[in-house]
């Protein structure tokens, strides 16, 4: 059961890259074009208006979610399975992040404590972490329900938009499918935390555009099932 644990997280977090780095390639500017594409634009509205927990009522976000999806990952009852409200969730929350943005919100390898560190590290005095943004990450990570934890995540998400903070969505999308577990929600927010409270690599700047891939050095899945 672990080892299918661990698998299917990995399915999310790739079939999430995949669809948030096409949709992040036709929404930011390129050759002979300095605006989303029309179609970039609508599913990005459609996105920021859907509900994970009611996917069958979002048409708009339907293909999102199901094309090329693997079977595994699909339910098996008339409500979405655990996976498919991750998914739709992170693709959700990287609609949100990007709008109005045209630099890249989705960052590959930037775990959601990594961001919240930057963030709180920003607004902090003396190179310390600012309380309030603390408060706020932590309203995130010990939220009781997913639709409790989205809540706080879709204000959370707005922060760093207003900051030009991005986040990996696709690891984001494999950590909220983790959390709907509880045995494997304390292990999400243990790496949360550590990633929260530790300084990044001078290396490590976060500038690079996630591609739909688990980061080569990915330790995300450590202990995550």
């Amino acid at each position: 059961m672990a080892e299918q644990d661990v698998d299917a997280a990995r399915l999310v977090q790739q079939h999430t890259g995949q669809v948030v780095g096409q949709l992040q390639r036709e929404y930011l500017p390129a050759a002979g074009r300095t605006r989303p594409t029309s179609a970039a634009s609508a599913t990005m509205a459609a996105l920021r208006g859907a509900d994970p927990a009611r996917l069958g009522d979002d048409p708009g976000v339907w293909a999102l979610v199901w094309t090329d999806l693997d079977p595994r990952l699909q339910g098996r009852t008339d409500g979405p399975s655990d996976a498919e409200q991750a998914i739709c969730a992170g693709l959700v929350l990287y609609a949100i992040h990007q709008q109005g943005r045209l630099t890249p919100m989705d960052l590959r390898g930037v775990s959601l404590g990594a961001a919240a560190g930057r963030l709180a590290r920003r607004e902090g005095a003396d190179g310390g972490l600012d309380p309030a943004v603390v408060r706020r990450f932590t309203a995130v990570a010990l939220a009781r329900t997913s639709s409790q934890r989205l809540y706080h995540l879709r204000v959370f998400i707005k922060l760093l938009r207003s900051y030009d903070i991005g986040l990996d969505h696709a690891l984001l999308a494999a950590d909220l499918f983790r959390m709907a577990r509880p045995e494997r929600a304390t292990r999400v927010r243990t790496g949360w935390a550590r990633d929260l409270y530790s300084r990044p690599g001078e290396a490590d700047d976060g500038s690079a555009p996630a591609d739909g891939a688990p980061p080569a050095n990915d330790s995300s899945e450590n202990g995550a099932a």
